[in-house]
């Protein structure tokens, strides 16, 4: 299996596909944006918004869920608004 072939097929892949129609999901920096647009482009997941944790925050008066890539670390601050956002 060739290098390309072995690409979308981890967690972040799962991550997206699971994520529900609409939702921001949060990357660990800017330089890792056009990675995760390309990846969810290529799973047919334009619904989705990809941002940083600190755009993220521009997000919090938004109706949209959160999910946060596995490789994100969130400040305790970022974690209570996103926890507080997704709350159902």
């Amino acid at each position: 299996m060739s290098n390309s072939e072995e690409r979308g097929t981890g967690r972040s892949t799962r991550q997206i596909l699971d994520a529900p129609q609409g939702a921001v999901y949060v990357v660990p920096g800017h330089h890792s944006v056009w990675y995760f647009r390309d990846l969810a482009r290529h799973l047919k997941r334009l619904d989705l918004v990809i941002v940083t944790p600190n755009a993220s925050l521009t997000f919090r008066s938004n109706p949209r869920d959160y999910v946060i890539d596995h490789s994100v670390e969130l400040t305790p601050f970022q974690r209570a608004l996103v926890d507080f956002h997704n709350r159902k």
